[in-house]
């Protein structure tokens, strides 16, 4: 059961980022909304790791990398959600979005490593 809750906040995330990779350049009440949800969502699939998965493995740099990882993925959303209605003011909301996209996918491949035998 938790296995598919990971997969399925995997599988959300990715449509999230392909929704919001492939809006228009004036869409930003959308990723607004989009990186909100993203940083509620990973929040919550943070808890849930650190109470249900983690916690119950020994301690070592896997482990720790994979919790400071998610964490780390729902501090950037919410930068952005927190940045988007600014319009790209910096000229870096859509660099850091990309830097956010590869945490995400390197996270979920780490997750896959992880859970490897």
């Amino acid at each position: 059961m938790i296995a598919d809750l990971i997969q399925s906040d995997h599988r959300a995330g990715r449509e999230l980022f392909a929704a919001v990779g492939n809006a228009p350049q004036q869409a930003w009440a959308e990723r607004e909304g989009e990186m909100r949800a993203l940083a509620g969502r990973w929040q919550a699939h943070t808890a849930m790791l650190e109470q249900a998965v983690l916690r119950r493995l020994p301690a070592d740099e896997r482990v720790t990398s994979v919790a400071e990882g998610s964490r780390r993925v729902a501090a950037m959303a919410d930068d952005l959600a927190r940045r988007a209605p600014q319009r790209d003011a910096d000229h870096r909301w859509l660099a850091d979005f990309e830097t956010l996209r590869a945490l995400f996918d390197t996270s979920a491949d780490g997750r896959r490593r992880f859970s490897s035998p």
